[in-house]
């Protein structure tokens, strides 16, 4: 019955592989997609993921990477997917992992980069960060902390310094401070004292000097005196009236002096 002749012939023949007999009288191909062996009556269809040209006696596996179309052609997975050998679709990349074109895996985004589109591993902006492999998302330093581009992690800001955009630590001024680690500004100096740049606190002025902007303690001018902390002068002559004495002391001699034992004194 799986043999052909021609009008006329004394004999039979076997049609070849890759082809089909109709009618007893033809071999025809197997369409693409399908195949055959010798003496066959018909073309089976190729397996998911298996494709075969016309006239084909076998199928071929789709290799990694592609996927199975029509049973006729394999096709490239797209970047952001990726298949095994014999697939007939290929899969999309879990969050956090990307992939390039014609990919038999997914590769996972390393920390201090988020995922996008699952074609590419974007590194976080200064000021953000991601700690974990596999981020979709880059998360802003808290505030007092800043960070690099591409960072994992955030640097907490120096007592000295006060953060910037979550991206520099700047130094404070002269005349100002910060006295804590993670501090979002400047502080200028109260008045009478004095500071360094990048100071974590300020120093007073002794007696005898006066603050000048918060960074210079001056010496008073000849016939004029201070108490330690104060940012202007006095007349010598008139400094008790303006410079009161803290209890237990008393003002004399241009100067606060400690009560003597058996008195007392209420300050001023």
């Amino acid at each position: 019955d799986l043999f052909i002749s021609a009008k006329g012939s004394s004999e039979c023949q076997e049609c070849p592989k890759g082809t089909y007999e109709f009618n007893n009288e033809k071999c025809y191909n197997c369409s693409a997609g399908s195949f055959s062996d010798f003496g066959s009556y018909k073309c089976s269809r190729c397996s998911l993921g298996y494709i075969s040209k016309e006239g084909s006696s076998e199928c071929q596996e789709c290799p990694e990477g592609t996927y199975e179309l029509n049973k006729n052609a394999c096709v490239k997975c797209s970047a952001g997917f990726y298949s095994l050998s014999g697939s007939s679709s290929c899969s999309k990349c879990p969050k956090g992992y990307i992939s390039e074109k014609r990919s038999s895996s997914c590769t996972i985004c390393p920390a201090g980069t988020r995922e996008i589109n699952n074609n590419k591993c974007i590194k976080c902006s200064k000021g953000y960060y991601s700690p974990f492999n596999g981020s979709i998302s880059c998360t802003r330093c808290p505030a007092g902390y800043i960070s690099e581009e591409g960072s994992s992690s955030c640097t907490i800001c120096p007592a000295g310094t006060a953060e910037l955009n979550n991206y520099k630590c700047l130094t404070c001024s002269a005349g100002s401070f910060s006295p804590f680690d993670g501090s979002t500004k400047c502080v200028k100096c109260p008045s009478g004292y004095i500071s360094e740049e990048g100071s974590k606190n300020c120093k007073i002025c002794p007696g005898g000097t006066r603050s000048f902007n918060s960074i210079e303690c001056k010496n008073c001018a000849e016939g004029y005196t201070s108490q330690s902390g104060y940012s202007f002068c006095l007349e010598i002559k008139t400094i008790s009236d303006y410079i009161p004495c803290s209890p237990g002391y008393s003002y004399y001699q241009n100067q606060c002096s400690k009560c003597s034992s058996g008195f007392y004194c209420n300050g001023g």
